[in-house]
């Protein structure tokens, strides 16, 4: 079973019945443990400026040089803790 699988059985079956924040919050942490792509704000001359985080849209990281040593060391949001994908794909 997949974490989306399990959120969705979660969300489905048990959540009804029990309610309760703490299992609200438990869906919570669990959701942001699944990568998201990050969103990319691209300038007007095609150069990539900075990337945000697709829940919060908190700013995560400006991209110049040393691309995969900057994209390393930002597995997490900063802000609201959501895993981030870097994995490219097949640029």
């Amino acid at each position: 079973m997949t974490e989306s699988e399990a959120i969705k059985d979660i969300k489905e079956n048990i959540l009804p019945s029990a309610g309760g924040k703490s299992l609200i919050l438990a869906i919570s942490a669990l959701e942001k443990q699944i990568p998201k792509k990050p969103i990319v704000n691209s300038s007007k001359y095609g150069f990539i400026d900075a990337y945000y985080c697709p829940v919060c849209n908190s700013y995560i990281r400006s991209i110049a040089t040393r691309r995969e040593v900057i994209l390393a060391e930002n597995i997490f949001c900063g802000v609201c803790g959501q895993k981030i994908n870097w994995e490219s794909d097949g640029e």
